[in-house]
């Protein structure tokens, strides 16, 4: 939030929130009460917790628009940035869970492309990856917190990225990011990013080429 009142931002257009657990949720209600925020999109549908109750009360008292967000949308912000969905898929087989119901968006201004996975695991990544060769994009969100529940080789294969930034859970005992993912990472030559090393990870997009970004953390 600082960095937003650094900048004199004091409205968002609108905000992505990929799915509903807690630690993805929780800082929603802090920028509500800060912001003057128009619209979420988010993966629809219901949750049962306290804190998407929450959520729900905030939006109608702040008279915020909600959309759900399906694989193939599109999100118009303005005429140079296109941002496509990729899941949660149209129709949503059952045994999804609240992670493979992410919200995943393919981001492109200029020439350069990124990704963000959201937590998808095994049933998301096979939606993303019917996607196939437009995947490729200069930097990638890995899902998950690095966990290895989400390490699928092939999303790097199609995405070819340069950069990678991973959003580890500090409280959450799991040891992620996981060894064998930061391996291939590095085996790959693939620059990390982490926000439990780095804090607030900012992405500046130029768009010349598809490398033609830089990352700028609060932490070196």
């Amino acid at each position: 939030m600082n960095g937003y009142k650094k900048l004199g931002i004091r409205k968002l257009d609108g905000i992505v929130i990929s799915h509903f657990h807690d630690e993805n949720l929780g800082g929603i209600l802090s920028v509500f009460k800060k912001l003057d925020v128009q619209k979420v999109w988010d993966p629809g549908g219901e949750y049962d917790s306290s804190l998407f109750r929450e959520y729900l009360e905030a939006l109608k008292a702040k008279k915020i628009q909600r959309k759900a967000l399906r694989a193939e949308d599109t999100i118009d912000w303005g005429n140079e940035l296109f941002i496509e969905v990729l899941n949660p898929p149209k129709f949503q087989p059952s045994f999804f869970s609240q992670n493979d119901r992410s919200v995943v968006l393919l981001l492109k201004y200029g020439l350069v492309s990124g990704l963000f996975l959201g937590d998808i695991e095994k049933n998301g990544i096979e939606e993303v990856l019917r996607f196939g060769n437009d995947l490729s994009a200069g930097f990638i969100k890995i899902p998950n917190h690095g966990s290895i529940s989400s390490l699928d080789y092939r999303l790097f294969q199609f995405s070819l990225p340069s950069t990678a930034i991973i959003s580890p859970e500090k409280e959450c005992g799991f040891g992620n990011p996981d060894p064998k993912l930061l391996s291939y990472l590095s085996s790959k030559s693939i620059k990390v990013f982490r926000t439990d090393e780095s804090g607030t990870i900012k992405i500046r997009i130029f768009g010349n080429n598809q490398q033609d970004f830089e990352i700028n953390v609060d932490q070196r």
